[in-house]
């Protein structure tokens, strides 16, 4: 990973604390009847409080990941979750020190909503400049893919009609000189250590199948001996859904090639929501007298009771 790549995430990381600080100021502008007793350090006290809250909760989200490949809707969700739990940190810490701030809850809510709001904004300019950067061929990562399987291709194909995703190809090794959608054929497997001196390849990107159990533990050694980040694309690329998910069973990943709707907890709230909404809906506007005629009618035409 280049040292300005570096720079970006260190900026990334960081760049929640002015935020919270500016939010800060913010809030007390619009509400300047918000005073801190008895000592003017209680502001600092606050910021601080704060910023420990935002960076505790940040550690229960994937707010700090890359999430280059991500869409900015699922980003939100991990910026939303982080302000929720951030929210439930920040009070429960402002009730325990209730003695030193003398404000209005009022003052809370509008503080709490301008930090998701320019969370919100500033991650977005941030993912918008990291993309444009991307464009511009900077910041990419050098990859290098080792085996020609379908897989493979469709990794290939995949970044680099994404550019955005910031990785750079330099070439795929493979025992076979076959093709890859015009990826640079390097050599064969046993030589990537060379590749990796020669071309300061960032990472390694392996698409072997299974059988190929040697050269995959051999890649992954030699990765190890020159600090390279390894990632594997399992040998599934036949079976594999759009809603795959990897789990942990004991200590083996387990891939779940097709999770259900219902899987998700989200999911399964907001159909449990619209079940009692439709429910309250049907009876307010239709079963309180549909239901009553109904009963009527079995009565009439039958000569079994109504309920069985």
């Amino acid at each position: 990973m280049t040292k300005s790549y570096y720079l970006y995430s260190a900026i990334r990381y960081i760049i929640d604390v002015p935020l919270l600080i500016l939010a800060f100021f913010l809030a007390k502008i619009f509400n300047a009847h918000v005073t801190f007793h008895p000592q003017p350090l209680n502001a600092v006290l606050f910021l601080a409080i704060a910023i420990i809250s935002w960076y505790t909760a940040a550690q229960f989200t994937r707010i700090y990941n890359d999430l280059r490949s991500n869409k900015f809707s699922e980003e939100i969700t991990y910026i939303i979750a982080t302000a929720f739990l951030f929210t439930i940190l920040l009070t429960s810490l402002l009730f325990i020190f209730r003695r030193y701030f003398n404000f209005q809850n009022h003052f809370l809510y509008f503080y709490l909503g301008l930090v998701l709001t320019q969370v919100l904004i500033f991650k977005y300019i941030l993912r918008k400049f990291l993309h444009s950067t991307f464009y511009r061929g900077e910041l990419q990562e050098k990859i290098i893919l080792i085996g020609s399987s379908p897989a493979a291709k469709d990794f290939y194909h995949t970044i680099q009609k994404n550019t955005y995703y910031g990785y750079k190809c330099v070439g795929f090794l493979d025992n076979e000189n076959s093709k890859l959608n015009g990826c640079p054929y390097l050599g064969k497997i046993e030589t990537l250590e060379q590749v990796i001196k020669d071309n300061q390849i960032d990472e390694v990107i392996i698409a072997l199948p299974n059988a190929q159990y040697q050269h995959i533990k051999s890649t992954i050694e030699i990765c190890d001996n020159h600090a390279k980040r390894v990632r594997m694309i399992p040998d599934l690329y036949l079976y594999s859904s759009s809603n795959h998910q990897i789990n942990t069973i004991g200590q083996q990943p387990v891939i779940n090639l097709r999770s259900l709707p219902q899987d998700r907890i989200a999911n399964k709230a907001v159909k449990r929501a619209f079940d009692i909404l439709f429910s309250i809906v049907y009876f307010v506007l239709i079963g309180w007298w549909f239901m009553p005629l109904i009963a009527l009618m079995i009565k009439l035409t039958s000569k079994g009771p109504v309920f069985f």
